[in-house]
């Protein structure tokens, strides 16, 4: 008879969480922002790596997630992470996530940014929508709650990988450091006066992509190294240079140049190269600032330049300048 009445007490709980979803919202909704010291434009790439997005989402969630393309050659695991390819013009990103436990739901995000002098705010919104039965059971394990907490996490974990680097923000470059390994540079080097210095760059970069082509080696941007400026007898002691992967054999107008592995300041104008100056400037206020000696040559890398694409502000110039830690 216990037994009857305790099923019966079950039932009627079972039941009045069931009607109960009938009067709670079928979505959840909730937002949050996170201020990042990076450009918009990395950021977004960042966020556009699926693969990525998931290890990340799967850390700060402890969902074991995969992608749309893992799913379909996998077993199944704890959820899927969608990227949504064509998110309305209001929207910079936009994910679903569906989790299957401890029931299925879905999660849709969307993100936004914007930019200002202290870095990128990406703003979030989320939608959270689960099923009539399960809508009382949410309530009662605060899953809303739990759901803020992991996008919390996920862009925390973001927002320290973009500023794992960064030292300093001047003029509104964002200055970073990092160690970087033996770099191997095929380069062509002349002492050139400053009317000539664009027609030596141009002339010499083709060459030496034509050089790179015919031997299939081209498998990284095109950079200039700048060993002195002389100001008084207005010429550049400079190079035009690719880096490659390995050492080669190289007709008598070029030469292989091994740089050291150790420290780099760098940061990256966006935009005309023309103007790199103020990008070479604001490394120099940090370098000044902090004591800090750099090792010539100081190298630009035309990340995206104009044998990428003709639209001028999408271009991306490296500026780098290697550390002299002698006295260390």
């Amino acid at each position: 008879m216990k037994l009857v009445k305790a099923g019966i007490a079950i039932v009627i709980i079972l039941v009045l969480i069931f009607v109960s979803g009938w009067f709670l919202p079928a979505e959840d909704y909730g937002e949050g922002q996170v201020l990042i010291k990076d450009h918009t434009y990395r950021i977004s790439e960042t966020l556009n790596r699926d693969l990525q997005m998931v290890e990340w989402f799967s850390e700060a969630s402890g969902y074991d997630l995969q992608t749309i393309e893992q799913k379909r050659t996998r077993e199944r695991r704890d959820g899927v992470l969608i990227m949504e390819p064509n998110p309305t013009a209001a929207v910079d990103n936009e994910f679903t996530i569906v989790l299957y436990r401890p029931w299925k739901r879905e999660i849709n995000l969307k993100i936004n940014f914007e930019e200002s002098h202290e870095g990128t705010e990406l703003m979030y919104t989320y939608t959270h929508v689960q099923p009539l039965f399960f809508r009382m059971w949410g309530k009662i394990l605060n899953l809303d709650a739990r759901l803020k907490s992991i996008l919390d996490s996920f862009l925390e974990r973001l927002k320290m990988d973009a500023e794992s680097q960064f030292v300093a923000l001047i003029d509104g470059y964002y200055i970073r450091q990092r160690d970087e390994i033996e770099r191997i540079f095929i380069t062509k080097r002349k002492k050139v006066p400053f009317s000539e210095m664009n027609h030596f760059t141009v002339s010499n970069l083709t060459s030496l992509v034509f050089y790179l082509q015919e031997r299939q080696m081209k498998k990284f941007p095109l950079s200039t190294m700048y060993y002195f400026i002389d100001a008084e007898n207005e010429e550049t002691d400079m190079a035009i240079a690719s880096e490659v992967d390995r050492d080669i054999e190289l007709p008598p107008e070029f030469e292989m140049k091994y740089v050291a592995k150790g420290p780099l300041v760098y940061t990256n104008h966006y935009g005309y190269v023309g103007n790199t100056y103020l990008a070479h400037a604001a490394i120099q206020k940090y370098l000044d600032r902090n004591d800090l000696i750099y090792i010539r040559p100081f190298i630009e890398t035309y990340v995206v330049g104009e044998e990428t694409t003709d639209e001028v502000e999408s271009w991306i110039t490296r500026i780098e300048y290697y550390l002299d830690t002698t006295f260390d």
